[in-house]
């Protein structure tokens, strides 16, 4: 059973601009593995890396499908039967959640881990187009029937549950079958499982081992030998010398999910880990020895590249303690929440059962603050270990706590991990080759100095239990002056006084918990320590308080005696007392309690928290008949790190630290049916209070165009709100007026500072089947609300409010399907969000499209394929940003050839950009005959940079970043593509520049640098053919990169190839303003390729050759 530190709200994170996908698409149909049309190496982003990392598919545990560009935009397909669902969204800290309102219930009821939402985290993870799974742990001991796609692939007796993987073309019968739809899995134990995601955590010595005193202890006799450490992380290279023959046992776990994973440490974390533990030393003569050098190894792969799967860490634990381990080193790591996740339980079960000591990285989150240590070093048994420098200073990446939910004491001991030298492996990305040593800092770094500590006094005591090991190593750890216990713990980790210790405290720490405010009624809480010798002699024990915090400690602590006398074999108790009620500042105290003799020293971490100023304030919820509303998701958020969320019943209370809170509340009415969002802006509590958030206050949200045949394709409401410190937070209701209602409200008064908002809408008249599939027009409209929210929108358009776009989609691949989204933003805004709705349909396709409402429009195309290969997008291209006139009417084309590069956008995401030293190159090769910068599926590419004529970086790739000296050089960047397609087969393209050095604020992005595309846009039918003609004229875009200051070009050149580019013919060509104009011959049947030149006064040129550009009808 998992287990919560607190009961209360659970923390999330937050949403972002939002497009809503309907029509005939089907669900994702995309691979079990990670498959890509160019394989690259792993990226930080998740267990595998995606090929161009423009865009990603995600689908959800629902079965409902997102795409989710760089650029923010997203769009949501529904899954099968799921119309009538409506989607919250929410956004802070960088993080993107999306919750169907009939998941809200199942996470209410604690059976969902909110990770399945988080689809910034799912990208992370690896968990989008990737694969073709969803990796999950369930409770469900037996698996469910086949259809649901849910397969069981390990057994994880640590958390009486099993790993499994779900198949994204099945989830919507998994789904049905978690929420009990279906009921043929009523009995199921599917129907009562718990899912948790099945995440990813990150993997997290000639000074530093001395530093803890390890040559000592080998003097001593102790080396580790005969104990058996547990490294769980990358992999270990025991082909290194220092590592030679250590290795005694080795399993990889990832092996199970990606077969050509072998267990190789391909990264260099593990094999460093390893040899700080366990090091020889032996390439470096001894130097770089490992602090129990004698230990043995059991090497378990439970890391990639990219990270840890959470379901290969939990098997690594238990092979680990089955292979009879004395400890684990854990140098890894995530988030930590007040449940009790997987990884925390199976610590504390595995120690209990194993008597196995895990000793784990407390985390790299220092900058983030307090309540920053991570899981699983958050469980109660693991010994949490914080990094220090070799001048024993703390590190400032350390993370800090206390512990989430319950305040209690976190990290617990210190460690060197701050430019630790160790071997690293022969062929890890993070080695430099041929060097045998890395320099690596971290808290991963102190963990295995920490490890081999316990390994020495492993080898010391075989039979002392991992209560007594740690309490041992806490109780010798060195106080750390003017650093608080919630940083370093007990102090730095100290073996040679370990060794000798002979006085211990039962419990290593004493946490006092959260004492909440007003203090002026506190009760004083004792808690007793106990103290324990096994030395042959009493010990009297000087006691002292070494106490941190906001402010002077002052009487916040106090002891019972100043002195306490241990008996030899003996125990011996005091009281250590913290009272809140003492006049000095809110905030978290913590430090250590030592206990000095002649020759002795003890250390006991303590800690509390004492309450900031704060208030119990109640939410009630009500519905539109006046009953309470027990089917609502309600969000709080202050503007910094904390943000509650309610799932619960009609009426909830919550404790709020003084301060203002953005409120926010998505109410549905089953009855009705009916979707509401309130906001509540600006919430000050500075006392107890209620809040009532009462759909009776808000308006109908109805939008209207006048063709009567037209059904809603969705209703999208979105909010904003900037907080005075510069943060934001973001909320989006996605709704459709023809299935249920929607309501909308502002609780309060407006103008609001730093609030905005807008309603999207999208209408359509239904295509030849009936559905909205092909539908022949589009009515997209918005309307912005700077410092305000509706309360309700009434909005009835008229043919002359609207401006008329006449769309051609042109076939290029057949068989796919298509969407196109078309993004509004506020006229003076270009940088902010947006919102969008298409419909899906199947070229070639006239469309006509109408606009409404006060906003700017930029267009996205997107061509599909659900196949195995691409696993849900082939190819994107994306308008210029424009304002419409109502009345007017206009020709648009989209997706014709050719297919080549293509500049465009606002220049606020340069394709080839500079800022400072920093070159970045990722040109859009394939955009289509009008100029639309785009991308597409390709089976090859490589680029390549040049400076002053000498090759400077290469990759398997069309992104590049590259650290280039300050000086003004002549670059030139090349790119080669190929593909397998109908048009553009192969796609060559370089630009030569001048750069040097650009001033800039990263916060503004980089400089666009001085570069020109060439476009070319023959005449061709609806399907993409051109008819035969002695000589067509074909016009030429030449667009240079925007807000670039390129020069226009004062000459271009172009040839063409009817042999695949064998042989090339020069055609006249002609300037004509803007657009250039290229005499090409088309003959019958033929497949024209082109080859272009061209240049400005300053240097600039560009060289672009394109086979199979184009073809000719027979």
């Amino acid at each position: 059973m998992l287990r919560n530190r607190r009961e209360g709200g659970r923390v999330l994170a937050a949403a972002f601009a939002l497009a809503v996908l309907v029509g005939g698409v089907p669900a994702a149909a995309v691979p079990s593995g990670p498959v890509s049309a160019n394989p690259t190496a792993t990226t930080d982003g998740g267990i595998r890396a995606t090929p161009d990392g423009r865009a990603h598919t995600v689908t959800l545990i629902t079965g409902d499908v997102l795409r989710v560009a760089d650029s923010g935009r997203i769009s949501i397909l529904r899954g099968a039967g799921r119309d009538h669902i409506t989607f919250a969204s929410y956004r802070s800290k960088g993080h993107l959640h999306v919750i169907p309102s009939d998941a809200r219930p199942m996470l209410a009821a604690g059976r969902l881990d909110s990770r399945l939402f988080d689809v910034t985290a799912l990208i992370q993870f690896g968990y989008d187009e990737r694969r073709g799974d969803l990796p999950v742990i369930v409770t469900a001991k037996s698996a469910p029937p086949a259809d649901t796609g849910l397969k069981l692939t390990r057994t994880l007796t640590a958390v009486h549950g099993s790993a499994g993987k779900a198949d994204k073309r099945s989830l919507g019968k998994l789904w049905k079958g978690l929420t009990g739809v279906d009921r043929r899995l009523a009995a199921q134990p599917l129907a009562t499982a718990k899912v948790w995601l099945d995440g990813v955590r990150k993997p997290t010595l000639d000074v530093s081992v001395p530093l803890i005193g390890a040559p000592t202890v080998w003097q001593a006799g102790y080396t580790g030998a005969g104990v058996k450490v547990a490294v769980l992380d990358t992999g270990v290279d025991d082909t290194h010398p220092d590592l030679a023959g250590k290795v005694i046992a080795r399993q990889n776990f990832a092996a199970a999910d990606y077969p050509d994973e072998d267990d190789r440490d391909h990264v260099g974390h593990g094999t460093h880990v390893a040899s700080t533990i366990a090091g020889s030393g032996a390439a470096s003569g001894g130097r770089y020895k490992g602090v129990a050098p004698d230990a043995q190894l059991l090497n378990g792969k439970v890391c990639v590249e990219g990270g840890c799967a959470e379901s290969w860490i939990l098997a690594g634990m238990q092979w680990a303690a089955e292979q009879g381990a004395d400890v684990v080193n854990l140098s890894l790591g995530g988030p930590d929440t007040p449940d009790v996740d997987p990884l925390e339980q199976a610590v504390d079960d595995l120690t209990a059962q194993y008597g196995v000591l895990f000793v784990i990285a407390a985390g790299n989150d220092g900058e983030f603050g307090d309540r920053t240590v991570g899981s699983p070093a958050s469980a109660d048994a693991a010994l949490a270990v914080a990094a220090t420098s070799k001048t024993d200073e703390l590190a400032s990446f350390s993370s800090r706590g206390p512990r989430v939910g319950d305040a209690a004491v976190k990290p617990e001991i210190s460690a060197p991990g701050v430019d630790i030298v160790a071997a690293c492996s022969s062929i890890g990305f993070l080695c430099t080759p041929g060097e045998p040593y890395a320099t690596l800092s971290g808290t991963s770094m102190a963990t295995p100095h920490t490890v081999g500590s316990a390994a020495l006094l492993v080898q010391q005591h075989p039979q002392w239990t991992p209560a007594q090991l740690k309490a041992t190593l806490m109780a010798s750890a060195k106080p750390l002056a003017g650093i608080a216990a919630f940083g370093q713990g007990a102090g730095r980790v100290d073996v040679a006084r370990a060794i000798g210790q002979t006085i211990t405290a039962d419990a290593p720490s004493v946490s006092f918990g959260l004492a909440s405010w007003p203090h002026g009624d506190d009760s004083p809480v004792a808690k007793t320590v106990t103290f324990h010798n096994s030395g042959a002699s009493e010990v009297t024990l000087s006691l002292a308080l070494h106490t941190t915090g906001p402010g002077e400690a002052g009487s916040l602590f106090s002891l019972s005696a100043p002195t306490v006398t241990v008996p030899a074999a003996g125990s011996a108790s005091v009281t250590l007392t913290a009272d809140t009620r003492a006049d000095v500042p809110d905030g978290f105290y913590s430090g250590q309690l030592v206990g000095t003799a002649s020759g002795v020293s003890v250390s006991v971490p303590y800690g509390v928290e004492k309450e900031i100023e704060s208030y119990d304030v109640t939410f009630e919820h009500v519905s539109r008949d006046g009953t309470p509303n027990d089917t609502h998701l309600t969000i709080l958020s202050d503007g910094g790190m904390s943000q509650y969320v309610l799932f619960g019943g009609g009426s909830e209370t919550v404790r709020l630290p003084k301060g203002q809170y953005f409120v926010n509340s998505w109410l549905d009415d089953l009855d009705e049916p009916s979707t509401t969002m309130l906001i509540r802006p600006e919430l000050v509590v500075d006392g107890p209070g209620k809040v009532v958030l009462d759909t009776r206050t808000a308006r109908p949200v109805r939008t209207k165009v006048p063709d009567p045949a037209a059904i809603n394709v969705g209703t999208i409401l979105d909010a904003e709100y900037l907080f005075p410190n510069g943060s934001t937070a973001g909320f989006g209701l996605i709704g459709d007026e023809g299935i249920g209602k929607i309501y909308s409200g502002l609780i309060g008064s407006s103008p609001v500072q730093g609030l905005s908002s807008s309603v999207v809408s999208a209408w359509a008249p239904p295509g030849p089947d009936g559905t909205l599939f092909n539908a022949p027009s589009m009515y997209n409209l918005a309307w912005f609300y700077p410092k305000t929210f509706p309360t309700g929108v009434d909005k009835e358009l008229t043919k002359r409010d609207l401006a008329v776009v006449k769309t051609t989609y042109h076939q290029h691949t057949t068989g796919l399907e298509s969407v196109a989204f078309s993004h509004p933003t506020p006229v003076d805004d270009p940088l902010a969000g947006s919102w969008a709705m298409g419909i899906s349909f199947r070229t070639p396709l006239q469309r006509t499209l109408y606009y409404g409402g006060d906003a700017a429009w930029q267009e996205e195309y997107q061509e599909q394929d659900w196949s195995d290969e691409t696993g849900g997008q082939w190819a994107t291209l994306t308008g210029a940003r424009r304002v419409l006139k109502p009345g007017r009417t206009t020709a648009e084309s989209w997706n014709a050839p050719v297919f080549g590069p293509a500049f465009g956008g606002d220049g606020r995401f340069p394709s080839i950009g500079r800022l400072g030293d920093e070159l970045i190159v990722s040109p859009p090769l394939l955009g289509d005959g009008a100029g639309h910068p785009g991308y597409s599926a390709y089976s090859s590419v490589r680029t390549t940079l040049y400076r002053d004529g000498v090759k400077i970086a290469e990759a398997d790739d069309t992104y590049l970043d590259v650290e280039v000296p300050p000086e003004a050089a002549t670059y030139r960047v090349v790119s080669e593509l190929t593909r397998d397609a109908r048009f553009s087969t192969k796609v060559t393209a370089s630009w030569t520049f001048r750069s040097k050095h650009v001033d800039g604020d990263p916060e503004a992005g980089f400089a666009p640098v001085p570069v020109t595309s060439v476009s070319f846009g023959p005449e061709v039918d609806a399907t993409g053919l051109a008819s035969p003609a002695p000589v067509a004229m074909v016009p030429i875009t030449v667009a240079g990169q925007p807000n670039s200051g390129v020069a226009p070009l004062r000459k271009l050149t172009v040839d063409y190839s009817t042999d695949g580019g064998k042989t090339w013919k020069p055609v006249l060509v002609v300037p004509a303003g803007p657009t250039w104009y290229a005499f090409v011959p088309q003959r019958a049947g033929s497949t024209i390729s082109l080859r272009a030149q061209g240049g400005d006064a300053t240097g600039v040129v560009v060289e672009q050759t394109i086979l199979g550009a184009y073809q000719v009808k027979k």
